[in-house]
């Protein structure tokens, strides 16, 4: 029997200021920043308007890299909600495992309060201001880790198979392999909203027919969603 995995992309997909005004109004979305708005108001001093960041202009949302890794957490949890809704569970899920993770909080290592609480950008009683990072370099230097990929069964019987794949944690590629091959998974679903991880390069080398699909893009009821944002997204990585 084929498996089904839930992959949950990058933080590069609230890069576009018009995908993350679209993503704000998908209802579970909304709820889950309201929420995190209301921890933010209950554990810290200072105000902030998590939902004015996230539809904020570029150049105030991509200044901050460590709350727009908080802020593509909260969306993934909100979207990863909402498609378990309409759709049964995925037998496993993939994503990173460090810093602000919606795997975490999915997979019940980490509560989604902690998850909130625990991101430095949000010290604002501390009156800290955050660095502007760019690169590579300076996100690890400013406390912002690379990401490190790991996968989660959602089945108690399949956990304790998983050591071989999460030795490989930090290499997406190895885990896209490793559930190919040696847990029959066949179907991949991208939690986004970005470009799914999974390219037509890895696709084509895996030898087997794979149904890759998008959580926003399934859904019947969300389809405005892409009607200007994916003209805007394509032309940014084209």
């Amino acid at each position: 029997m084929s498996l089904s995995a839930v992959v949950f992309a990058g933080m590069n997909g609230l890069d576009q200021e018009e995908i993350r005004k679209a993503v704000v109004r998908i209802p579970e979305v909304s709820i889950r920043v309201k929420e995190a708005q209301k921890i933010i108001d209950r554990c810290f001093e200072e105000s902030f308007d998590l939902h004015s960041y996230i539809v904020s202009p570029q150049s105030n949302f991509l200044h901050n890299i460590r709350l727009k890794s908080l802020a593509s957490a909260i969306v993934q949890i909100g979207l990863y909600e909402r498609y378990i809704k309409f759709n049964l569970k995925p037998n496993f899920i993939v994503g990173n495992s460090n810093g602000d993770s919606a795997l975490n909080v999915i997979s019940g290592k980490q509560s989604f309060q902690e998850m909130i609480t625990n991101n430095s950008s949000l010290n604002l009683e501390q009156g800290g201001s955050e660095p502007e990072t760019s690169n590579v370099t300076n996100l690890v230097l400013s406390g912002v880790s690379l990401e490190e990929y790991k996968v989660v069964s959602l089945d108690l019987e399949e956990e304790r198979d998983l050591k071989k794949i999460n030795e490989k944690q930090m290499d997406f590629q190895e885990i896209f392999k490793d559930l190919v091959s040696e847990k029959n998974v066949k179907r991949f679903i991208n939690i986004g909203p970005s470009m799914p991880l999974i390219n037509e390069s890895m696709r084509n080398n895996c030898f087997v027919e794979l149904q890759l699909c998008d959580s926003i893009e399934m859904d019947p009821m969300l389809n405005w969603f892409w009607t200007d944002s994916r003209l805007t997204l394509s032309r940014n990585i084209s």
